[in-house]
């Protein structure tokens, strides 16, 4: 309402009601706050003593669409940012939601409402906050957060602890151990984890992640049918258990399951192999001699 208001009385943009307007983001702040110190209108009146950037941006009665850029890329291509897929949207909507409501925290400061509690520190809980993000983005949410919290120069919040409750290593691995808390299901003892800048597979490989492995159980499944195999367990023929080994693409895991076949069947081995195509041909030769 406040903007709707400011916005009908100053439009800072020259906004109109029909046709587009370009607003970019990085000279919005500067535009606004040069309008701000040239307006001595707006600072003389009590309803405005307070007013903050936020108050005159762009009230939301218009259609608004954000078009994003690469600042690192001169030129880079114009990205809508209704196209970005569902886990980059969502976390811009999740981080901007936090700073939002930071900012309202904030804002209780400057009201002259002496009956409007005003608080200093904050608590933002975060549930599962990872659900819809791609691996790369779990990394990046953290330094994406406390980058936005920084650009937001907060003058009365003194402090804000931020409590996530995840299954992502990703995002574990930008938290110090000594502020996790590893909770598992029915069990009275906490874990303590080593975390912080980990390498994402060895904490994925530990039980806490993974009870059985970073493999895919079907993976697993197979491994185990092979070693069966060796083991006379299951009738297959040499060929069709080599074409099986030759899908498992974990190194030590391909090499040992090679031995083992290799002892299996020791006139599998390359040079056995090569011994026989030679002794094919060494014949083929001898029957052409003596036509």
């Amino acid at each position: 309402m406040r903007q709707c208001f400011l916005h009908l009385l100053y439009n800072p943009f020259g906004l109109k009601p029909e046709g587009e307007t370009v607003i970019k983001i990085n000279k919005a702040e500067e535009r606004i706050k040069d309008y701000l110190q040239k307006s001595k209108e707006l600072s003389d009146k009590p309803f405005f003593k307070n007013i903050s950037i936020d108050d005159l941006l762009p009230p939301p009665i218009f259609s608004i669409e954000i078009i994003l850029k690469d600042k690192n890329k001169l030129n880079s291509n114009n990205v809508p940012f209704n196209t970005l897929s569902s886990g980059e949207r969502q976390q811009a909507f999740s981080i901007s939601s936090a700073l939002y409501h930071l900012a309202n925290i904030e804002s209780v400061h400057n009201d002259e409402n002496n009956e409007r509690v005003r608080y200093s520190n904050a608590l933002i809980i975060f549930e599962e906050v990872e659900l819809y993000f791609h691996p790369q983005l779990q990394k990046q949410l953290i330094k994406n957060l406390l980058d936005g919290i920084k650009q937001m120069h907060f003058k009365h919040i003194k402090s804000i602890q931020i409590i996530f409750v995840t299954h992502s290593p990703f995002i574990l691995s930008d938290i110090p151990t000594e502020n996790i808390l590893a909770l598992k299901k029915d069990c009275t003892e906490t874990k303590e984890l080593k975390t912080f800048s980990a390498n994402i597979y060895d904490m994925l490989n530990t039980s806490f992640f993974m009870e059985e492995g970073a493999i895919g159980d079907y993976a697993q499944w197979i491994i185990q049918f092979i070693v069966k195999c060796f083991e006379d367990r299951h009738t297959i023929s040499p060929e069709d258990l080599l074409e099986l080994i030759s899908l498992i693409d974990e190194p030590l895991y391909h090499k040992v399951l090679m031995q083992k076949f290799y002892e299996k069947y020791p006139n599998q081995t390359p040079l056995s192999k090569r011994i026989k195509e030679l002794e094919i041909e060494l014949e083929d030769l001898k029957k052409q001699q003596n036509k």
